[in-house]
């Protein structure tokens, strides 16, 4: 954890404020990016990155292939696809900008001669972006990385509209910050909690909420330091659905759904719900409104708070990543200088 981290007094009202923070992460990651554009032009958009600054590709790739019909594609690995090339871009992302997965990653693509884009509030990658001249998005530093969504994935939308990749959204991100201001967030979320208690969180998505169905899982063992998995229709169906057929008391499944899915797809979730109940608890969660943006992000705001919530009811501490600062440690032989590698 960095120093400034470390000397945080309430570290529960510390998390929360950062979700109530979000609309101003938003504003303040467009006024940042309110001029920088892309200066080539690129075939496809990829993202790297690992943790708590890789899902903030994730959720771009849903977005952009959905509602703009770009080839978007989002890896957590050393390196990417084999046909990366010249005519892609490449955006790496890392809070803390020394990530080993991310800096393998730039080399990867500095090598295949891609455009790339760097996101980062400090660190090596910094470093690298001065000496080779990259595009570089500057982050506000002191904050746990899984608390950057906004500032990562509304700076990348400013850049794209600056670049005519994809039209202006000022009118949606307006409409995304009244959404995630909504008092009753909170409401939903303290209702929720009380469902899971005891139990481990299985959380099943529409096809595309399932990097929002990952965020959940992600918050779940972050802040909550507990157990969660995900998964999403229709795949689920096809092996998961299975394990249904014993009861399972000790888990309680959390259907996040799109009231605009198809209907084959409402269907197919109301016959899986069907058999889930036989012996597990549910909460269906039909996400509504014009804006895909709006319910994507008014769901991240609801699973952070229900993490952080979560954590309070069981008595845990929400900040700190002590096993993953450790295995930092470990693997990379450093000592705890409160300077690790963590995204």
């Amino acid at each position: 954890m960095s120093d400034s981290l470390s000397k945080v007094k309430n570290p529960i009202k510390f998390m929360e404020t950062l979700v109530d923070e979000m609309p101003n992460q938003i504003r303040e990651a467009r006024k940042n990016c309110s001029e920088m554009l892309l200066e080539r032009r690129f075939n496809e958009i990829v993202f790297f990155g690992m943790g708590g600054s890789g899902i903030t590709g994730d959720l771009m790739t849903e977005y952009l292939t959905r509602e703009h019909k770009i080839r978007a594609y989002s890896f957590h690995d050393y390196s990417g696809p084999f046909w990366l090339s010249k005519d892609s871009l490449a955006v790496i992302l890392s809070y803390s900008g020394n990530t080993e997965e991310s800096i393998s990653c730039y080399n990867f693509s500095k090598k295949k001669g891609s455009q790339i884009l760097i996101l980062s509030s400090d660190g090596n990658l910094k470093d690298i972006a001065k000496r080779d001249n990259v595009p570089f998005v500057k982050l506000d530093k002191g904050l746990p990385p899984r608390s950057t969504i906004c500032l990562m994935f509304f700076s990348l939308l400013k850049i794209l509209e600056n670049s005519a990749i994809i039209p202006n959204q000022d009118k949606e991100v307006e409409l995304i910050i009244r959404i995630i201001s909504s008092r009753s967030i909170k409401n939903n979320t303290k209702k929720l909690v009380e469902k899971i208690h005891g139990k481990t969180p299985l959380i099943y998505a529409s096809p595309h909420l399932k990097a929002v169905a990952y965020r959940w899982k992600c918050q779940f063992n972050e802040n909550s330091k507990r157990l969660a998995f995900c998964n999403y229709f229709p795949e689920l169906n096809h092996n998961e659905l299975e394990a249904f057929s014993d009861s399972h008391p000790e888990y309680h499944v959390i259907i996040l759904s799109d009231e605009n899915d198809p209907a084959s797809l409402k269907k197919r979730i109301e016959i899986t719900k069907k058999y889930i109940t036989m012996g597990c608890s549910l909460t269906h969660i039909m996400l509504k409104g014009s804006s895909f943006l709006g319910k994507m992000f008014y769901a991240i705001a609801l699973g952070d708070y229900t993490s952080i919530y979560q954590a309070v009811h069981d008595n845990k501490n929400p900040l700190p990543v002590k096993f993953i600062e450790e295995f930092k440690e470990e693997m990379t032989g450093k000592k705890k200088d409160g300077n690790l590698n963590i995204d």
